[in-house]
């Protein structure tokens, strides 16, 4: 189950999105997670393709060596192709994750390398996908990848309300499961 919600104004984005995942197999429980993820992006100046930006992510996996998870990260966006139907946004920074619970609870520096993309099909339907690249510095080497794609139909216009069917993968090069 997840939710997802934007707000946008001449000078800033806001998306606050909420996850959560449980599965079982029989009566074993397999997967119990959740996740609430939010970033801000400011514009620079009207018409600037340029842009600051602070993300977060605070998350709890039953399967892992730690109880949750911390990252915050803030860097500069740029947007690559501005067009009213199609829009392209890089971005890069520098963050920090930290674990509570588990054995490494120390705070740890890296990186985040962004994209996202947007592509309006119709006046009711539109292509997202994002990815994000999170390598970290210590240990130097091991990474976080999030690649996502949907397909978005509006529902109901007044409400704003969409039903949204997507994918998403996650990859960590060092997941330290349970």
């Amino acid at each position: 189950a997840g939710a997802n919600a934007m707000r946008e104004t001449d000078a800033y984005v806001t998306k606050v999105g909420l996850t959560y995942k449980l599965a079982r197999t029989g009566s074993a429980t397999t997967e119990n997670k959740a996740a609430f993820d939010e970033r801000n992006d400011w514009k620079l100046e009207k018409g600037s393709r340029w842009s600051v930006f602070e993300q977060g992510r605070l998350e709890f996996d039953d399967f892992q060596d730690w109880d949750m998870r911390l990252s915050m990260f803030g860097g500069v966006g740029y947007r690559l192709v501005d067009e009213a139907k199609t829009k392209v946004n890089l971005r890069a920074g520098l963050g920090v994750t930290k674990k509570f619970g588990g054995s490494d609870t120390k705070w740890s520096p890296g990186a985040i390398l962004g994209a996202d993309a947007f592509h309006q099909l119709t006046e009711r339907q539109k292509l997202t996908a994002s990815i994000d690249f999170f390598p970290s510095f210590d240990p130097f080497g091991r990474y976080t990848a999030v690649a996502k794609a949907a397909w978005e139909i509006v529902v109901d216009p007044e409400v704003k309300m969409n039903l949204k069917i997507g994918v998403e993968d996650r990859y960590d090069s060092n997941p330290g499961g349970k």
